[in-house]
């Protein structure tokens, strides 16, 4: 008797995509009272140099037309190292420039950049449970293998976050942001997760 095949679609990644969807979402959760409270702020303090000249971002992209609910993704971005792109007029023309408003705040706002890099560790030790290996490279694959529900909620929030402001849209870079956030920094932070749950199994 020949044995039955499993035909069934199987989404890439499987669980381990599932967890690393959470852990996004989550981290955009995290960010929402931050950009409630702190986001106006962050913005009207942002600088952008062009041409040696230094402009101010809330010149183009007012503060207060950024909702808690778009401010929380910018951050979110931000904190996996994904600029703003934001269209600047410079009195001859608009020309694209990058800021990363959480950055260049420093001090006690880059603890900001532990929330997404915990979530995904996390989420990549726990997208390891069940693989019994004694290669902690193989676990660190898996894990990586978040990022593939990551990248489709990447490539739907960055249009929903995105703005108007002086001379067109200001945003996540939709490619930055796509193998930025979507892909590097979730399979990274993964990766991580999952060699570390490597060692805490004591392999």
């Amino acid at each position: 008797m020949s044995a039955s095949r499993r035909t069934e679609l199987r989404y890439p990644g499987g669980m381990r995509a599932l967890y690393g969807a959470v852990a996004f979402l989550a981290s955009y959760l995290a960010f929402l009272p931050v950009a409630a409270l702190r986001y106006e702020s962050l913005l009207a303090d942002a600088t952008v140099t062009v041409g040696g000249v230094t402009y101010e971002v809330a010149e183009n992209l007012a503060p207060e037309s950024v909702s808690t609910v778009e401010g929380a993704g910018h951050l979110l971005f931000n904190a996996q190292f994904v600029p703003l792109s934001v269209p600047m007029d410079l009195g001859v023309g608009t020309a694209a420039a990058t800021v990363n408003p959480l950055l260049q705040a420093g001090g006690v706002h880059l603890l900001s950049l532990l929330v997404p890099a915990v979530a995904f560790a996390v989420s990549g030790a726990l997208a390891t449970r069940g693989v019994s290996t004694s290669r902690p490279l193989r676990r660190a694959r898996t894990a990586a293998m978040q990022f593939t529900g990551v990248a489709p909620l990447v490539l739907i929030s960055i249009p929903i976050v995105s703005v108007s402001a002086s001379g067109g849209n200001a945003g996540p870079g939709l490619l930055w942001g796509i193998f930025g956030a979507g892909v590097f920094y979730p399979a990274g932070a993964g990766a991580v997760g999952g060699y570390l749950a490597h060692k805490r199994a004591g392999f």
